[in-house]
Order: structure tokens, then C-alpha cells, then sequence
């Protein structure tokens, strides 16, 4: 079972992960324990799961805002990806439902993951405004 957050003392708990052997696969893990946990009606997984949501939904509402909701004929189009925003998750349900109650967006799943965009660009001809924030790495590279 996934043992409950709520029995963390606040404010150590972040301290303890970042000084594990292999943190950011600790941390990885530790979102899957929060998603687990909050489905389990875990109060404090449950608030860091609400907090999440709204933080990234003000996330999406600001960069909405840059780009002008007439930007795209159905509203500014927001791709939802990554293990952690999988469409039956609980952060997803949560991130989903304060979406749906801004205006001018076009929320969809992700047609692809991170993975395979860096790998298409790793394998394919790298468009002008990436290059030089790509390097692809060659045998002989050290």
C-alpha cells in the first residue's frame, strides 16, 4: 500500500527526497505516490494535488493570455502530456475541470511524448528556431 502522506511532518518531506541516492527517480516515483495516495483520499495528497492543478492552470491561463485567444480559430490549443497527466489520472480530472472553465482554450491529450519529439529531432533535419538549443550528440563527441 502506499503509505499515507498526511503522517509527514510539513516541511520535511521535501528535504528527505532531495537527499536520496537517486533523487530525481525518487521524485518521479514520489508523483506516482501522490496520484496513488490522493485516490486513496489521502488529505494531504489530495491538496498537493489541487494545488498542482490550479497552479497549472494558471500556467495555461497565462501563457493563453500571451498568445491571444484569437490566435487559433477553436481558442489557443493546449496539449496535455506525460505519465503524471494520463487522461483518467487525478491530476488530470482536477487540471481538466478548471480548464473547462476558462474561456477561449482548446484542451486535448498529447499526440506524442517528449521521447519521441526528441528523437525526431535528434534523427531529422532540426528546424532554424531549435538549433541552438539542440546538440546531437556524434560517435566521436566527448
Amino acid at each position: 500500500g502506499v503509505p499515507s502522506l498526511s503522517s509527514h511532518k510539513k516541511g520535511d518531506l521535501h528535504v528527505r527526497v532531495h537527499r536520496r541516492d537517486r533523487p530525481v527517480n525518487d521524485i518521479t516515483q514520489f508523483a506516482r505516490d501522490v496520484l496513488a495516495a490522493a485516490d486513496a483520499a489521502d488529505s494531504a495528497a489530495v491538496s498537493i494535488l489541487d494545488d498542482a492543478a490550479h497552479e497549472l492552470a494558471s500556467t495555461v491561463g497565462m501563457a493563453a493570455g500571451h498568445l491571444g485567444t484569437g490566435s487559433s480559430p477553436g481558442g489557443v490549443p493546449v496539449a496535455l502530456g506525460g505519465r503524471i497527466l494520463e487522461p483518467e489520472s487525478g491530476l488530470r480530472r482536477r487540471l481538466d475541470g478548471l480548464l473547462a472553465g476558462m474561456q477561449g482554450l482548446e484542451v486535448r491529450s498529447a499526440d506524442a511524448s517528449g521521447l519521441d519529439g526528441a528523437i525526431r529531432l535528434g534523427v531529422g533535419r532540426i528546424p532554424p528556431a531549435f538549433r541552438s538549443l539542440i546538440h546531437v550528440w556524434k560517435e566521436n563527441d566527448r
